[in-house]
């Protein structure tokens, strides 16, 4: 896991205590032209300003920082408005909902308003409800489906292949309507966060919460190695996650979700680069047996398609991992005739044929 060094220091400034904060922040002034800030380095601000405190008063950027904090605040009322019509939405389809990411954990760990600036929101549904929710949304507002190509026409066909899809509102908010609670997960692990959630009144109707074990590992195996503003973020929720929650957070739990799911190496190069960079309170045991467990060559194969930038090959190395899962159970000859569907769905194609040449155009391409 690579991370850019004025990235480094801006973590360790917002989320390392006293000296080591103030020394962080320091050196990243030093490096960085604050009005050329990137979307990642801007939603830790808040943080920074929350840690630095009363000592970062003096600093000449302080009124700037003060700022994007309080932009931080009315934006995330935004979202929460968003968020409850979204949930009665849903309440009155009959769409059970499990909330998670930054919504929820700015409520639930920052406890402060403004700390984790939201960017979108993120809400489970059963995948039996998944079709019936993205009509719901598309019918609210006018929220556009987005894809990873653009805009979509059919999101539903991306739900036996995908896990979650975005819909736009027509003043740019996001909300991902997920169906499984992680991107490689299956079935198995949705059947255990449902199972261990909590009942939570966010705003508006009453949802459902992960609980922090599942949070944190949805946070390290999936947002840990996503692309864009989330590049840092993942970290400072994973830290809050475990300083809120230390006594709550089930590693016994953990340990046997990862194993089943096939996630023990992204799991363990996360917390050990979070022990290692802003010394998260991960017990060393835990990093110890994750290291030591068993990994199949397929498991060993997706995370090396995780660590670096989303080229064809690496998808379509993770589409494959999905794919088996999907169909754990099933006969050999079974899965082989059911992979063309599979491909089909995926490339958003027209037919097989067009799906092979859509698959290869994109290999050629090296995305």
């Amino acid at each position: 896991m690579t991370i850019r060094p004025e990235h480094r220091l801006l973590l360790r400034a917002a989320l390392l205590p006293g000296r080591e904060a103030r020394t962080a922040w320091n050196e990243w002034r030093a490096r960085v032209d604050f009005d050329a800030v990137d979307p990642s380095s801007f939603s830790l601000i808040p943080l920074v300003v929350h840690n630095l405190g009363p000592d970062g008063r003096g600093d000449p950027l302080w009124a700037k920082l003060v700022g994007v904090w309080r932009f931080a605040m009315a934006r995330n009322a935004l979202f929460y408005g968003d968020l409850t019509r979204v949930l009665q939405l849903f309440d009155a389809g009959s769409v059970p909902t499990l909330v998670v990411g930054g919504v929820v954990l700015a409520a639930t760990c920052y406890r402060g308003a403004g700390l984790r600036v939201i960017t979108e929101l993120d809400v489970l549904v059963p995948a039996d409800r998944a079709a019936i929710a993205m009509t719901l949304l598309r019918n609210e507002g006018g929220r556009l489906p987005i894809g990873w190509r653009g805009p979509s026409t059919a999101p539903e066909r991306a739900i036996p292949v995908r896990h979650a899809h975005a819909f736009r509102s027509p003043i740019g908010r996001d909300v991902f309507l997920h169906w499984h609670g992680l991107s490689g997960g299956g079935d198995a692990a949705d059947a255990a966060f449902w199972e261990a959630s909590r009942p939570m009144a966010l705003q508006g109707p009453s949802t459902r919460v992960l609980c922090p074990t599942d949070e944190l590992l949805r946070v390290c195996v999936d947002e840990a190695y996503a692309t864009g503003s989330s590049q840092l973020v993942w970290a400072a929720d994973a830290t809050y996650i475990l300083r809120s929650a230390t006594d709550d957070v089930d590693w016994d739990r953990l340990m046997r979700l990862v194993a089943q799911c096939g996630l023990r190496l992204a799991l363990h190069d996360a917390l050990s680069w979070l022990v290692a960079t802003v010394e998260a309170p991960v017990p060393a045991t835990v990093i110890r047996s994750l290291g030591r467990g068993p990994v199949s060559a397929l498991e060993r194969l997706e995370h090396a398609s995780r660590l670096g930038p989303p080229t064809g090959w690496r998808r379509a190395i993770r589409h494959l991992g999905r794919y088996m899962r999907s169909t754990r159970g099933q006969g050999l000859s079974a899965r082989i005739l059911g992979l063309p569907d599979y491909v089909v769905r995926v490339t958003g194609a027209q037919g097989p044929r067009d799906a092979l040449d859509r698959a290869l155009a994109s290999l050629r391409r090296g995305r």
